[in-house]
């Protein structure tokens, strides 16, 4: 498993954030969308081409964001666009990124949690089998000064308004132990953040031997 690229995309208002890949999609990979918004929970994620996506995992508290993450196995070729919607106008934001997995149900588990405090973090979970994805991401209130931690490395950030920021990140499991993303907050404010793993499908390369050498 290993990251391709990633695109970001921003709404102002309105029921749908899309972003545009800047890399069509070839086939068979692994498409993970971090998405939020302040209305209401997301109601589908659909690309160009391609069946709809499924939801890994969300997370909502009272006064604060929506942040979900949702995935599509086994992109198809020609995918150029991703569109999410979510069921009240508000503000929006989304990161897509692509990985070289070819399973076809990778999701494997998820948590999520929230508060109000300089520490969000998305909850604990421990990936089923070795090699998985997992993809950690919070939506705050106010800038981070640091992280992501928990052994994570950040995708692309997103001020999504101007008081509000996406924070995705992302950990290749190389053993099957608990896994918290966590950041740092500028000062105290309401967080939410989600996590969720994905199995490792991709398939192993077929070598071509060298050819045989026989004496004459």
């Amino acid at each position: 498993m290993a990251l391709i690229g990633q695109d970001t995309g921003t709404a102002a208002s309105g029921t749908t954030v899309v972003v545009t890949l800047t890399r069509t999609t070839i086939g068979g990979e692994l498409l993970v969308g971090c998405f939020c918004n302040a209305g209401g929970n997301g109601t589908g994620v659909a690309g160009n081409v391609g069946a709809a996506w499924t939801l890994a995992t969300n997370g909502r508290s009272n006064a604060h964001n929506i942040c979900e993450v949702w995935f599509l196995p086994n992109a198809p070729a020609g995918l150029t666009t991703v569109t999410y919607t979510h069921g009240t106008s508000a503000a929006g934001g989304g990161n897509v990124s692509s990985w070289n997995d070819d399973l076809d149900s990778p999701g494997d588990t998820g948590a999520n949690a929230n508060g109000v405090s300089t520490a969000p973090a998305s909850g604990s979970i421990t990936p089923g089998i070795l090699e998985n994805l997992v993809v950690g991401v919070a939506v705050t209130n106010v800038a981070k000064t640091g992280g992501p931690t928990g052994t994570t490395t950040a995708l692309t950030e997103l001020n999504w308004t101007g008081t509000r920021w996406l924070l995705p990140a992302y950990i290749i499991q190389t053993a099957a132990t608990g896994v918290n993303a966590g950041w740092t907050l500028g000062s105290s404010a309401n967080w939410d953040a989600v996590i969720a793993s994905f199995k490792n499908g991709q398939k192993p390369k077929t070598l071509t031997p060298y050819p045989q050498i026989v004496p004459q």
